[in-house]
């Protein structure tokens, strides 16, 4: 493997958001550990709180929550924050088969490179509706 790029100063802002506290926190503090700013919500009415009130360059989301899921989320992402990338993690086998996502999904558990892997990928390049919005140019920041 090899070894992580620099995290550019400052660092990245993600928002992980999951219903399951532990599943939270060991996400969390592998993001902080990689020199991430980590903010987080435990599900998608709250994530869109955090994202009205501070930006954010990507969203690491599971797929299954209360109040509001992740496809739900990424709707509503990718309609008002068109540049944030998106990761989603999930528990449920049948929705690792699934195409339409707007990012990478995740089977739980995942391992620590697999996460930190999609993530730098979601951190360089535009999510794809973004790519297809910008003919020529580089894609719009935050």
């Amino acid at each position: 493997m090899s070894p992580p790029r620099p995290i550019p100063e400052p660092a990245p802002t993600i928002l992980v958001v999951d219903d399951v506290d532990t599943v939270l926190k060991a996400t969390t503090r592998v993001l902080e550990l990689e020199g991430y700013r980590v903010l987080t919500a435990r599900d998608g009415i709250e994530a869109l709180e955090v994202l009205q009130r501070s930006p954010v360059h990507a969203v690491v989301s599971d797929l299954r929550m209360p109040r509001m899921d992740g496809d739900a989320l990424a709707a509503e992402v990718t309609a008002r924050w068109p540049a944030i990338g998106m990761v989603f993690m999930t528990g449920y086998s049948e929705s690792a088969l699934r195409k339409d996502l707007p990012g990478p999904l995740l089977q739980k558990p995942f391992d620590v490179a697999d996460i930190l892997g999609a993530l730098r990928r979601v951190l360089r390049h535009p999510p794809r509706h973004v790519a297809r919005r910008v003919a020529g140019g580089d894609p719009p920041g935050l």
